[in-house]
């Protein structure tokens, strides 16, 4: 299996636990800073994925008509 499917999968993952648990914003910063050690993806980069991911649910949930 290719790291792009992998990658696919993975983002699929993410989504459908978003989808499914949502986020807990009191704990999300500091959750955010352990993940961005352990993975040494910097914060910000963090941030504007979960933004994306969270706008997208945003608009499949209450979407324009």
């Amino acid at each position: 299996m290719g790291e792009i499917r992998q990658g696919e999968i993975a983002l699929a993952l993410v989504k459908e636990k978003i989808a499914n648990e949502g986020i807990r914003f009191n704990t999300f910063k500091r959750g955010l800073g352990n993940i961005s050690k352990k993975t040494n993806i910097p914060q910000d980069e963090l941030k504007q994925f979960i933004r994306i991911l969270l706008e997208e649910q945003i608009e499949k949930n209450f979407g324009s008509r």
